[in-house]
């Protein structure tokens, strides 16, 4: 008969490689953010968070609020060219943090 494993055990592992997979998931949106902006507007951008096939990204300025805006389908359709399987349906640019 096997040991027993404490359940605490059991959940931590879990929720340690849920962890894994968002962050990995995370890191592949900002590495196509990163290739599909130049180096100029990453100065300016920080992706907050990615759920529901909706990208939410803080833009530090209102003027650049309103240039990526003006981009944002360009900016999409290059972003599911790189990640066809992540289905990013939706960008929302919002004044925040960076």
């Amino acid at each position: 008969m096997p040991n027993p494993i404490a359940i605490k055990e059991v959940v931590s592992s879990i929720i340690q490689g849920l962890g894994a997979e968002s962050n990995s998931e995370k890191d592949k949106v900002a590495q196509a953010l990163n290739t599909v902006l130049g180096k100029k507007a990453l100065r300016h951008i920080r992706a907050q968070y990615y759920q529901n096939q909706k990208l939410v990204i803080n833009v530090d300025s209102s003027t650049w609020l309103y240039k990526l805006n003006l981009e944002q389908r360009e900016i999409l359709g290059k972003l599911n060219s790189l990640l066809p399987h992540a289905g990013i349906k939706e960008l929302l640019f919002k004044l925040g943090n960076v």
